[in-house]
């Protein structure tokens, strides 16, 4: 497994290299997923199976004859997504005969969770097939729906399927499930990171353009407060007399990573929207334009 996940991905001449970080997580995942070997495949169409609140997965190995049983001409609906298989007769109204998802009973249609190519059971892609996927927000699709099965209330999982694209035929995870999981949580972190650069480019730009606040201290009482905005004509619409009021801007003290904290003048939306990075002082009324706290006395007594 190891060598499986240190190794580096290729996608036409694109070289992705996984960090030492990324293995341990994908590791992490691999052994939370494939772990435990299954047991030799034996499950039968019994009432064992008949939907009931979530219980403890099940580690069997099904080949794709077994699997294509369960399809609901017996009580028991199973489908599997990246070779993973799950129960889910307790979604008969989606999964069943007749239902929207019925074409992904009985098989491995990783492939059309993402392409959304299901309506026809004669559809090629339900299918195990993902080598024809060429960007890592299609392995980050079908991850997301193989997270869904696992967490989900009633959704058990029942085993693998064996001499599949993703197991062998002894149910030992073969080098495609180890790529998508690879390619699919790259994708997520990529993202992850993307937003956060996103969130302190944004939170950069917003508190550049804050105006101070006003600050004065009389013995031990201090004061804090903003200009407020003119009023501006209406645009039409408006008021009767033709004048826009602006929302008032109220003083708050800017709390951001990576620098000092600093009285702002903010809008009043914006300040009750995000209490944790504009945090008022301690005023009576928060929603007022000026505000006046107690100084403590042992700093005032220092000044």
């Amino acid at each position: 497994v190891s060598i499986m996940l240190a190794r580096a991905l290729h996608s036409g001449s694109r070289r992705i290299t996984l960090t030492a970080a990324t293995a341990v997580v994908l590791a992490l995942v691999y052994k939370r997923f494939s772990g435990l070997a299954p047991t030799s495949g034996t499950l039968q169409e019994s009432a064992v199976l008949v939907a009931r609140p979530k219980r403890e997965a099940r580690h069997e190995l099904f080949t794709h004859e077994h699997l294509s049983r369960f399809t609901g001409q017996n009580p028991h609906l199973l489908l599997a997504i990246l070779g993973t298989v799950y129960n889910v007769s307790a979604g008969a109204q989606w999964y069943a005969p007749g239902g929207a998802y019925q074409h992904f009973t009985g098989r491995d249609a990783s492939r059309a969770f993402v392409t959304g190519n299901f309506d026809s059971a004669k559809s090629s892609d339900l299918t195990d097939d993902l080598y024809s996927f060429t960007e890592d927000a299609q392995y980050a699709g079908v991850l997301h729906w193989f997270d869904f099965y696992e967490r989900h209330d009633t959704y058990t999982r029942e085993g693998v399927l064996a001499g599949g694209a993703f197991y062998d035929a002894e149910g030992r995870a073969r080098p495609a499930l180890v790529a998508a999981l690879e390619r699919g949580l790259l994708h997520r972190m990529t993202e992850v990171s993307e937003a956060a650069i996103k969130t302190r480019q944004r939170d950069t730009e917003s508190s550049s353009s804050l105006t101070p606040c006003h600050s004065r201290r009389q013995h031990a009482v201090r004061a804090f407060w903003c200009d407020q905005p003119h009023a501006r004509a209406s645009d039409g619409g408006g008021a009767a007399d033709g004048v826009q009021a602006r929302p008032p801007l109220v003083p708050r003290e800017l709390h951001q990573d990576g620098e000092a904290p600093r009285c702002v003048c903010v809008g009043l939306d914006a300040a009750f929207a995000e209490p944790q990075r504009y945090v008022p002082y301690g005023c009576s009324d928060h929603a007022a334009p000026v505000c006046t706290h107690m100084v403590p006395a042992e700093y005032a007594a220092r000044q």
